[in-house]
């Protein structure tokens, strides 16, 4: 191959990486000046709650805080951590299909896909203090729970059940009189406060900022992409050293 046909070359591979890896550099450009300056930009101080990066994260959301109906007090439960007050109580191991505050006799049922939990409380001084924890397990996947004259009801694929006297026992009547436990809508304000008790402000700025100069925000196709990015500064850099002794000879 002639000398000037890959010279010519040479100059169109210049301008095209340039071109193409251009915008990658001034990202990691960018995001390198702001990790540099990270106080003075307020990329310290700063943290990000938004629904997309809170599930990017694996953090809980609004969506994610349910609460138990309650006259005087607040039942909640995010994910797996239950707060009453803002006070964390303990942490679920499965997950929750239905849960139910029974106020006369001071009882918070869990129900879970195959299980049972009862927390029983005493109230003193308007402050709930728990004293037993109960559980009972089924043969038969849990689809929903609710009440009929007091009695607490579960319904599985096969049957009926009802709690009595600390026992799973059939239901025998009629379905359609149940009250199904819907879960009470927390209001924003209230799952805005424990979610911070759960998790603290959200999600850092600064790391958000870190994983996107890494490219790992976007994933293992963004870090191969900045990588080569970086290689091309020096293939540039080199290119355009040689370009300039070419510029140089032929000027003398």
């Amino acid at each position: 191959m002639k000398k000037h046909v890959i010279k010519r070359n040479f100059r169109k591979l210049h301008k095209y990486i340039g071109f193409i890896f251009s915008l990658f550099i001034l990202h990691l450009t960018i995001t390198g000046v702001m990790l540099l300056y990270p106080q003075s930009l307020g990329v310290a101080e700063k943290f990000l709650n938004n629904s997309f990066l809170l599930k990017k994260y694996n953090m809980a959301t609004l969506d994610d805080v349910k609460m138990a109906d309650s006259e005087k007090h607040e039942l909640i439960v995010i994910n797996t951590s239950f707060y009453i007050n803002n006070e964390f109580i303990d942490t679920l191991e499965k997950k929750i299909i239905a849960l139910f505050y029974e106020n006369d006799e001071k009882k918070l049922y869990f129900f879970h896909d195959f299980q049972i939990k009862i927390y029983l409380f005493e109230e003193e001084e308007n402050t709930l203090q728990l004293i037993d924890i109960e559980e009972f397990s089924t043969n038969y996947e849990i689809l929903k729970a609710g009440v009929y004259e007091g009695k607490v009801v579960i319904k599985t694929k096969e049957e009926l059940y009802e709690i009595l006297e600390g026992k799973i026992v059939n239901f025998h009547n009629d379905e359609q009189k149940i009250n199904w436990f819907i879960t009470k809508e927390t209001s924003p304000i209230i799952a805005k406060r424990y979610l911070k008790l759960h998790q603290g402000e959200g999600i850092s700025f600064h790391r958000i900022v870190t994983e996107l100069h890494s490219g790992k925000f976007f994933g293992i196709g963004m870090v191969f992409l900045l990588l080569l990015s970086s290689l091309s500064i020096i293939f540039l850099v080199i290119s355009s050293f040689v370009f300039g002794i070419n510029y140089k000879k032929r000027k003398n």
